[in-house]
């Protein structure tokens, strides 16, 4: 009997240490079920968190490319608010810096960075003394290549983009836009032609015999001046005055006072760097060349200097390319924003063998032009207005520029 009732004691202990080992087990599958539904909700409320930073970050970056530096806080606050995060609402925390205050684009103005935090309750955390969690999301917006190569900023001009006479653009791997409200904003001439990627007209536009290709695309968005993060050259002496050649010379960078005129059969060929043209613009005629790679021209005036527009004639072969790095990567002619320049304005025009490679910006001037790109390059062209009047072919092969395109659109980068 007592065998018997040991047996009984020791099936009764037995069961026992497996309840409580079931229980425990059980207990442990739950506080992990506990923690991963905890989990699941931060990884969710996290993604939201993310999602209204991604929204901030790409709002500043459109207010960037369309209006400019000035609201682009405002516009990211605002499209993170449309996501449900307002800072000091529900323990929400938003911070716009722009520029960014860390990471890799830090101090970088064509960047906004967009931190949204927020803390939420948790529920089995709360068994290890984790009462809250505080989640936190970062994006980065800003200006990424663009398709635009043509771009007239003026608002209300008739023909801001004017193409006449028997020119015939052509630019198929770019986009063209008019920001002008006009009914006429892109004009084309009976005998003149234009074929792009896209064309894009904020008012209307006017042709004649031939019809542009794709048809453009009225009432499009304006868009802001997208280089109006580019410094000025520092300059200060006059290391030329108003230097003329009429022979084959070299010429370096510099400040050049009064200007630059070419003239004769000769060979001019410009060494890499900035040439600032402190009144007197540049003039070339006669038959020769003119050529040089890795250049800029920034070209403005004083009152000793006054201002001068670009005048390359049409006799002359054109062979010029902007810097492939650099603070002024992609920039060949750089009117000062300040001056509008004349009625017709800079002007660029050459052989049919005339290449300009880089982008020619006159912010407040307009540009005449008839050139083509090399054969590996590119030319796009920002102005006021801008007018076609000769056969052109801009191309937009950026292999040799680090950064890619030169004009940007908002779009966010992390």
């Amino acid at each position: 009997m007592q065998n018997c009732s040991s047996r009984h004691d020791r099936a009764i202990r037995s069961s026992g240490k497996i309840l409580v080992s079931l229980a425990l087990v059980a207990f442990t599958l739950m506080a992990f079920a506990g923690l991963a539904i905890d989990m699941g909700r931060m990884e969710f409320f996290r993604r939201r968190l993310q999602t209204a930073a991604d929204s901030g970050a790409i709002g500043g970056a459109r207010e960037l490319q369309v209006n400019g530096p000035t609201d682009v806080v405002t516009a990211a606050r605002d499209d993170v608010t449309t996501n449900g995060y307002t800072s000091s609402v529900n323990g929400a925390t938003v911070n716009v810096n722009f520029p960014p205050t860390s990471g890799p684009y830090t101090g970088n103005n064509r960047y906004v960075e967009v931190v949204v935090s927020k803390p939420y309750p948790t529920t089995f955390f709360r068994a290890i003394n984790i009462n809250t969690m505080n989640l936190k999301a970062r994006a980065v917006g800003g200006l990424s290549p663009s398709n635009y190569c043509i771009i007239a900023l003026n608002p209300t001009a008739s023909g801001a983009i004017d193409v006449w006479g028997n020119a015939t653009v052509q630019s198929p791997g770019c986009e063209v836009i008019s920001d002008s409200s006009a009914a006429d904003a892109l004009k084309i001439g009976n005998s003149a032609c234009l074929t792009a990627k896209a064309i894009d007209v904020v008012g209307g536009y006017q042709s004649g015999g031939c019809v542009p290709s794709p048809t453009p695309e009225t009432g499009s968005s304006f868009i802001y001046d997208p280089l109006y993060y580019l410094a000025v050259p520092s300059y200060s002496t006059c290391d030329y005055t108003k230097f003329s050649t009429n022979k084959t010379e070299t010429l370096n960078p510099g400040t050049y006072c009064g200007g630059i005129k070419i003239t004769g059969n000769g060979t001019t060929t410009f060494n890499p760097g900035v040439y600032v043209l402190l009144g007197g613009g540049m003039e070339a005629s006669g038959n020769g060349t003119v050529q040089g790679t890795g250049i800029t021209f920034y070209n403005t005036g004083d009152t000793t200097y006054p201002y001068d527009d670009f005048k390359l004639g049409g006799t002359t072969t054109y062979h010029l390319g902007a810097p492939t790095s650099g603070p002024y990567e992609a920039i060949l002619y750089f009117q000062d924003r300040k001056i509008a320049g004349s009625s017709q304005g800079s002007v660029f025009t050459g052989t049919n063998s005339s290449t300009f490679d880089g982008l020619i910006y006159a912010r407040a001037g307009r540009i005449e032009f008839n050139g083509t790109s090399s054969v590996n390059g590119y030319t796009s062209i920002i102005a006021d207005t801008i007018a076609f009047t000769g056969n052109s072919v801009l191309k937009n092969s950026y292999q040799s520029l680090s950064s890619g395109g030169p004009i940007k659109n908002g779009a966010l980068i992390e």
